[in-house]
């Protein structure tokens, strides 16, 4: 494995974000795909995406996950992928974005498969949810290659969440109110 892999498959790996990462983060999430599927997180600038690395970094150090820098070759950046609490949900949730040039070519899957293993064998994580519109096929696709299976569509207004789909690895999805 290399140095700076949290976790690796064959073609990516993924790493700590930094610095570095920031002007990618503010080209990634304001392509139009990501800002449709996604939706705006308000990363404009590169100090903003500097703070949003940091709050990774931050999340990284407290729980033992974060979203990660998917690189696919020599200090490329590929995108993001990792797990994500939300308050609403009893377990994490796995996401992942990829910057337009590296889409359609497995990466997705391939990085999501690697987190659901090192969720699974290295940090304890008994389920995993994957959130997203329910008209995103191509995240649908991703999510059901990792052995996840539909529970419930999902609209949480206060967080902004709406015509969602929500899979999982198994078990009870919702947290306790």
């Amino acid at each position: 494995m290399r140095n700076d892999a949290i976790w690796q498959s064959q073609q990516c790996w993924g790493r700590e974000l930094t610095a570095a990462d920031a002007k990618d983060l503010v080209i990634l999430f304001n392509d139009p795909l990501c800002l449709e599927y996604i939706g705006d997180k308000g990363i404009r600038t590169e100090q903003q995406a500097t703070t949003y690395i940091s709050q990774q970094q931050h999340s990284h150090n407290q729980q033992g996950y974060a979203m990660w820098a998917i690189s696919a070759g020599q200090n490329s950046f590929a995108g993001v992928a990792g797990l994500v609490k939300r308050p609403f949900l009893a377990f994490p949730d796995i996401g992942y974005a990829l910057m337009p040039n590296y889409r359609g070519q497995g990466l997705a899957v391939r990085a999501a498969t690697a987190i659901t293993q090192l969720a699974s064998a290295q940090l304890g994580i008994p389920k995993l949810l994957g959130l997203c519109q329910y008209n995103h096929r191509a995240s649908i696709a991703v999510l059901r290659a990792c052995g996840m299976r539909l529970q419930a569509e999902l609209d949480v207004p206060s967080f902004g969440i709406k015509d969602c789909v929500i899979y999982a690895s198994h078990g009870k999805i919702c947290a306790e109110s």
